[in-house]
């Protein structure tokens, strides 16, 4: 038989794609006994599917006498100690959250919540005085603005200097 052909229906039968015809040339073609040495290997395959097809049973299970005898066996339950002290274990903790939480919701009601205190603030009316403040302000603002740029940038820097696999420097 053509080797090249053996090949393409060994290549369609291992992606699955091979009909049932072409699945009992490759049958015939392997348990025919000459083999290609290039198909040794898969020839070992197809031999081990041939012998396994071959083995047969004791016993016919489709027969109903067989069926009739076989016992049903109830498996015990088991209960272990492990298993109780979870279940102890999840009763307790929501026992002592509930009651944790009626202590606390319970005598945080009759307490009097604290009042909030209106902010102090100062009203300019004067142009000048005004603009010293907002330049007040503005020099904070930007001397944190900087504060967090310098370390952006020292972070940026460590990024940019960290290799990157695969690419080319």
């Amino acid at each position: 038989m053509n080797t090249e052909y053996i090949k393409s229906l060994l290549d369609k039968y291992f992606e699955a794609q091979t009909t049932i015809e072409e699945e009992k040339e490759l049958k015939n073609y392997f348990n025919s006994g000459s083999i290609d040495p290039r198909f040794d290997k898969v020839a070992i395959l197809f031999k081990v599917f041939k012998a396994e097809s071959e083995i047969e049973t004791q016993a016919k299970f489709e027969s109903p006498s067989v069926v009739r005898n076989i016992e049903v066996k109830k498996e015990a339950k088991v209960f272990t100690l492990q298993r109780y002290l979870k279940i102890a274990a999840a009763v307790i903790v929501l026992a002592l959250s509930s009651f944790l939480v009626v202590k606390y919701t319970l005598n945080n009601t009759v307490e009097e919540t604290p009042k909030i205190e209106v902010a102090n603030y100062i009203e300019v009316t004067d142009p000048d005085e005004a603009m010293a403040y907002t330049e007040d302000a503005l020099k904070i603002l930007a001397k944190v603005f900087n504060t967090s740029q310098t370390g952006v940038d020292a972070g940026m820097k460590v990024i940019d200097e960290t290799p990157v696999i695969g690419s080319r420097q």
